[in-house]
């Protein structure tokens, strides 16, 4: 059995790839930026459409994982290629080459949700979307393009992650950002100041390595054909306070800045049902946020480089 992961340099496709081999499947990726593996495949260009078929139809996949995308971009023609356009692509290749014994798990966002009171919490996945980033309306058109392309394959998954957590997370995430900055305070013994004033808000966080596991989960399930499925802990926890729990583990926390900012540009709550996931994937257990939190810290303490 063999799987293509397009996006495959991202954060979560690194440990979809631990699960895939773990799983003796074989797994390719396609990726724009530089080659991790020798099974990774260069696409500088996913306008492409000519060299993405040939390396498609070479590699014959079973499985496809498309985790493709960009959230900090707010020009529209980027932001419409990478999280709409080149999902669409792809599923016409499959179509045109007669690919429909083929399990696709797309990955959207929960930003697709956008802005959600707090008594429409949790989000179910029956929430009409009403995105406001860039990021957010490509996703939801990706989605909305796979519902209507969906009895074309055997099985087609759409998952929307909420907020996910694991060492290595990107700096496009708040998390991410911020654990990075405290990385590098750590390591390199700076005496820098980290503001993180206008952070006073809760998230769902979900771990990275449940993501993959699920995304196993789901694409050799078939009660998720057709599905949206949200990937979430139904549980909050506040940015702000996560960050000093983190520096304070490190001894940094007086160099972590709080301002009183009571003018936030974000929700204050946002979280989702995890309820119509665990119908179809059966009993799992999520990590808990101070598993992985420790394994944040004693990712850094062991001097692991960021890339």
């Amino acid at each position: 059995m063999k799987a293509l992961i397009i996006g495959s340099n991202g954060f979560l496709a690194e440990k979809l790839k631990k699960k895939l081999e773990n799983e003796n499947i074989e797994f390719f990726g396609f990726t724009s930026s530089k080659k991790k593996l020798s099974k990774d495949i260069l696409i500088n260009d996913i306008n492409n459409s000519e060299l993405i078929e040939k390396e498609m139809l070479r590699v014959n996949p079973d499985y496809l994982f498309f985790l493709s995308g960009k959230s900090a971009t707010e020009n529209e023609k980027e932001s419409k290629l990478i999280n709409f356009s080149y999902f669409k692509n792809v599923v016409e290749i499959l179509i045109k080459n007669k690919k429909s014994n083929i399990n696709i798990v797309v990955v959207g966002s929960s930003a697709e949700y956008g802005i959600v009171k707090e008594d429409e919490l949790p989000i179910i996945e029956k929430l009409k979307g009403s995105p406001i980033s860039k990021y957010g309306i490509n996703k939801l058109k990706q989605t909305r393009y796979s519902l209507k392309v969906k009895d074309n394959f055997k099985n087609l998954v759409i998952v929307r992650p909420f907020n996910i957590l694991g060492y290595r997370a990107p700096k496009s995430l708040p998390l991410g950002k911020y654990f990075f900055e405290l990385e590098q305070l750590y390591c390199k013994g700076s005496n820098k100041k980290v503001d993180i004033t206008g952070l006073n808000f809760f998230r769902d966080y979900i771990d990275v390595d449940d993501c993959a596991q699920l995304i196993w989960k789901l694409a050799n399930c078939n009660e998720a054909h057709g599905q949206i499925i949200n990937l979430c802990t139904g549980n909050m926890h506040n940015l702000q306070e996560l960050i000093i729990e983190t520096a304070i583990k490190f001894k940094l926390q007086d160099q972590i800045i709080v301002r009183n900012n009571s003018n936030l540009s974000n929700m204050k709550f946002h979280r989702g049902s995890p309820e119509k996931l665990f119908k179809i994937v059966g009993d799992y257990a999520l990590k808990p946020i101070d598993h992985s939190l420790d394994e944040i810290y004693h990712s850094i303490r062991n001097g692991k480089k960021r890339n």
